[in-house]
């Protein structure tokens, strides 16, 4: 038979399919501290040590590079801590004035943290934490922006704070002759004086009458003040414009329903009208002045004020009991002359002048309650200013020129984000184009708020408030426990629409229960069905029903496929137009795929979502949030640890194995397995052969004993703890299981995958682009897979081992001995560089030996085992066997 001759290049990697009747020669059964480099073979090179000092249970948990310094975040069992690395590469710990370790926080659970600029952002089961480095330390910023309180009151009104005379502003015009005294026949028989429009001249008169009333009104708007009831709410404004934190709207009664007379001065014929005003008062228990990089301050917005003169139409003077109304709000100055129904003055200005009233035509009280439920749209009225005071101020102070008098032509307050109220818990969390995105989050609820109308008794009450709510998850019952002199039960409101009803109990006891229903503009649920009496003490009469308090229930909602995305800038601000939901499952990840997927599309798809029902894609829209853009693959991603970020890909972990998302030409997103070729039965290499293990006695023993593979590459990879970690420099991917003292090597430029004997088992990475830092276990030292050295500068041999999958050598059929056999490539054989070779044969791909000869032997099929020691610069180029085919007419089985 002839001779021939083959050459294996190793540039297949290891491989576990298909089986090994059919695998490929130079395909690799164990492949350790090699991978490939051009179809050849190197050395890979160890993680560099890159800093010590940690100790115990001190973990790196994130890296903060801002200002050009860089900062290293640990935590210490449950202590979140921060520190820097000194000369020597050591850890060195923040201390406080006390030489005290700063601790940032203590985490409940297992904290991760993520950076937006100089904000360094926590989560835990307690849920968000934020931190801003500046002057050499990071300042707490708690869980959230902290909500503004404030409160209003109406002063010298109706309804004030204080006992001083009303406020009125009063409008005279000469009538001119369009009204007329005259005398008509009372219902008692009596003539009684009656006013009336003159013959003809109700145009003029309604005229008169309804423009003396606009210019009181007019000019009560000039100077700030307010006549007729109306509603007030308030927010923080942020440096972008937006508005954080809404509150509910609070109503204002400067009046209840009337508040205006018109009076006729029968001897010099001069009309007036008299209307009643007040100021707004406020205080607020706030200081923004250390948020001031992204408040502005608080600010007040308004309503416009409900009508209560209807000066549509003809105006008619009343008499008789329709004029009691008077009483109510005149009765200091109003008396009843010589018994008859008609009303005059007690205050002339000269002796023998008669006034008479001419009121307005008024709206009904029930018309007055139904524009005030409809009130939805505010009005910027003032900014409060970045810091509050426990003493009332007084509106007009802060309202500019003119505000009033145009208030409809103000900035408007936006959609009312209800939601701004509830604290979140994520599970995930990411960032993007400086937006802090949260994943899986769990929402929780608000108490509620505490100022609703401030029509006041004279003692204070203890109000517990518990609202029920339907929810997706279940009836949840929210409780407010609060103090107040207002009186209660007029108006309620609750900022989620989905709330139904309300519960009040008054110091201790249960006193009514009201419906709530969601109001159709302002995204909550309200309680308003009657305006304000004037009891001046409100009487809470225990309800029939039990005193016993319902069962709170706060659980949180679980959010599981909702995307959250926060305000540029601004990681506090989350709103309800960056709140995607995401298929129908659960979020389980989030990855960044910013660099080009395609020719021309550049980040099209900048966010990757994770969830465990598949894959989807997000794209920014019009507003700079992200949205839903299309499932791109049913491959669910089974551990969120497996997920990792590279420049123009996305890695991560399925059943599957390592799966990779790319672009392609023609625009579209593509998720392919990339270890294919892992997928099959372990092979422990260590174990071949029927005489002593391989290596025993040679210093590769250790290397091929504990990387032996027992479990396979899927089992491996599938574990909960596995992690993957980016080598930028060298293109590659570490696939790391804290189990193990060895881990699988992807390169990413052939997708060829190797293993590597670790320096000691590594328990997390942490990005730190380009680096990313491995934490070793044992030493607690901290290893950089971008500081390595370049492998011209790293001195001294490195040991590695390979082992082929059986090669068939002359092809399907018949046997065939081995003549020559020669491993070729680059390497310093004089000055102690080795390439070692072993052979084992079998005839049944099961039972395998060693060969002492490799010369001459022969056997349907072969292993070829190469002991390595290189150097970094030195490759292996493959294995020129010549052989001599025997007894071909003998099919290989």
């Amino acid at each position: 038979m002839a001779k021939t001759e083959k050459r294996i290049v190793y540039k297949a990697g290891i491989t576990r399919s298909p089986s090994d009747f059919l695998c490929g020669d130079g395909e690799l059964a164990e492949c350790i501290n090699l991978t490939t480099d051009n179809e050849e073979l190197k050395v890979v090179m160890q993680p560099e040590e890159f800093m010590t000092g940690l100790t115990g249970t001190q973990k790196l948990i994130a890296v903060h590079k801002f200002s050009g310094d860089e900062r290293f975040i640990i935590s210490d069992s449950d202590s979140i801590k921060w520190g820097t690395k000194n000369d020597n590469g050591e850890f060195v710990t923040a201390k406080d004035d006390q030489e005290q370790d700063i601790v940032l926080f203590t985490a409940s659970g297992t904290a991760t943290a993520q950076v937006i600029g100089k904000f360094l952002i926590f989560s835990d089961e307690a849920g968000l934490h934020y931190f801003l480095w500046g002057d050499g330390l990071y300042k707490d910023f708690g869980n959230a922006i902290p909500e503004p309180e404030m409160e209003f009151v109406i002063v010298d009104g109706a309804w004030g704070e204080t006992t001083a005379s009303h406020n009125k502003y009063i409008e005279s015009l000469k009538a001119g002759g369009v009204i007329t005294v005259t005398t008509q026949r009372g219902s008692g028989g009596v003539d009684e004086l009656v006013v009336v429009p003159s013959d003809g001249k109700q145009e003029e008169y309604n005229n008169l009458m309804t423009g003396l009333y606009s210019k009181c009104l007019t000019e009560i708007r000039r100077i700030k003040c307010f006549s007729r009831p109306f509603a007030v709410c308030f927010a923080l404004e942020l440096y972008n414009g937006k508005y954080l934190y809404i509150s509910n709207p609070v109503m204002l009664f400067p009046s209840v329903s009337k508040n205006c007379i018109g009076i006729y001065n029968n001897t010099n014929d001069y009309a007036s009208v008299e209307v009643q005003y007040c100021k707004l008062g406020f205080k607020g228990n706030y200081d923004y002045s250390e948020w001031s990089d992204l408040v502005k301050g608080v600010v007040v917005f308004a309503s416009r004020e409900s009508a209560i003169c209807d000066i549509s139409g003809d105006q008619h003077p009343k008499s008789g009991s329709n004029m009691e109304w008077y009483n109510g709000i005149y009765s200091n100055r109003v008396i009843v002359a010589n018994t008859s129904q008609y009303r005059k003055l007690s205050e002339s200005t000269e002796e023998g002048t008669v006034q008479y009233f001419l009121p307005l035509n008024s709206f009904d009280e029930r018309d007055i309650l139904s524009d005030l439920k409809s009130s939805a749209v505010f009005y910027k009225l003032f900014n409060a200013g970045l810091s509050g005071s426990d003493n009332f101020a007084m509106a007009n102070d802060y309202i500019d020129t003119h505000v009033l008098e145009n208030l409809e032509t103000q900035d408007q307050l936006g959609t009312i984000d209800f939601f701004n109220h509830c604290q979140l818990v994520p599970e995930i969390i990411s960032s993007y184009n400086s937006r802090l995105l949260l994943g899986n989050v769990k929402r929780g609820f608000f108490p509620g708020f505490s100022q609703f109308l401030p029509y006041h008794n004279s003692n204070e009450h203890e109000i517990d408030a518990y609202v029920y709510i339907r929810t997706d998850s279940g009836e949840r019952v929210v409780h407010n426990s609060y103090s107040t002199y207002e009186k209660q039960g007029y108006y309620f409101y609750y900022p989620d629409p989905r709330a139904y009803l309300v519960t009040i109990f008054v110091d201790g006891v249960e006193w009514r229960t009201m419906d709530l229903k969601e109001h159709p503009l302002l995204n909550g649920a309200y309680y308003f069905d009657a305006l304000p009496s004037e009891d001046n003490e409100q009487t809470f009469e225990e309800s029939s029903q039990s005193e016993n308090a319902p069962d709170v229930n706060m659980t949180p909602e679980l959010l599981e496929s909702r995307l959250y995305v926060s305000e540029v800038n601004n990681p506090f601000a989350f709103y309800s137009r960056g709140v995607k939901t995401v298929g129908g499952g659960r979020i389980v990840g989030l990855a960044l795929l910013t660099t080009s997927l395609s020719q021309g599309q550049f980040g099209q798809f900048p966010v990757i979502v994770f969830t465990n029902e598949g894959i989807w894609t997000m794209q920014v829209n019009g507003e700079g949030y992200l949205e839903p853009a299309q499932p791109m693959s049913r491959d669910v991603c089974i551990n969120a640890n497996g997920i990792l970020e590279t420049d123009g890909a996305v890695f991560f972990v399925s059943k599957k194995g390592l799966m990779l998302i790319v672009g392609n030409s023609t625009g579209n997103i593509s998720v392919k397995c990339v270890t294919e070729q892992m997928k099959g039965a372990a092979f422990n290499t260590y174990s071949i052969g029927t005489g002593d293990p391989i290596g025993t006695d040679t210093e590769w023993e250790t290397i091929i004993r504990d990387c032996a593979d027992s479990r396979g590459f899927l089992e491996y990879i599938r574990d909960e703890s596995c992690f993957l970690a980016y080598d930028y420099i060298e293109g590659r991917i570490l696939i790391i299981n804290p189990s193990y003292w060895y881990c699988y090597v992807f390169n990413m430029k052939d997708e060829s995958v190797s293993k590597l004997m670790l320096s000691e088992v590594f328990t997390g990475a942490v990005k730190s682009y380009p680096d990313y830092l491995l934490q070793g276990n044992s030493s607690r030292k901290v290893f950089s897979l971008y500081s390595a050295k370049d492998e011209t500068e790293v001195i001294g041999r490195h040991l590695a081992f390979l082992m082929t999958r059986p090669m068939k050598l002359s092809g399907p059929t018949g046997v065939s001995s081995l003549r020559e056999l020669a491993n070729v490539g680059y390497w310093d054989k004089a000055n102690g560089s080795v390439v070692k070779t072993e052979v084992y044969v079998s005839d049944n791909l099961f039972n395998w030996y060693k060969v002492e000869s490799r010369f001459g032997a022969a056997a349907k099929y072969y292993r070829i085992a190469l002991f390595i020691k290189m150097k970094m610069t030195e490759r292996l180029s493959g294995t020129i066997i010549r052989e001599q085919e025997r007894r071909s007419d003998n099919v290989r089985m």
